[in-house]
């Protein structure tokens, strides 16, 4: 290269890359069934736990209730959770609309 002379960037296309930065938000919102399933196996991990316990202890006073309220305060987590991605953007969602 000759002195003085600079090789020219070229820009970057950023409209480009914010509408697929959209487009894959829009693609990853989890759907309900997914909700569905992380309940279910988080019942099936408080079922295994307290069968486990009752085997190893032979205590069952208080278990029902114990896991009840796990299980009780992780449906209301769930559906917290779903509304709120449903009904709310997200500040990265936001920020790159249009």
């Amino acid at each position: 290269m000759a002195r003085g002379r600079r090789r020219q960037v070229q820009p970057r296309r950023e409209p480009l890359a914010q509408e697929a930065k959209s487009a894959s938000v829009e693609a990853e919102r989890p759907s309900i069934l997914e909700y569905l399933i992380q309940f279910v196996v988080f019942v099936v991990f408080c079922l295994v736990s307290a069968g486990l316990v009752y085997l190893v202890t032979g205590y069952t006073l208080g278990l029902n209730f114990f896991f009840g309220v796990l299980i009780l305060g992780f449906f209301v987590v769930c559906v917290f959770s779903y509304l709120h991605d449903r009904l709310y953007r997200d500040e990265d969602e936001a920020e790159s609309g249009p």
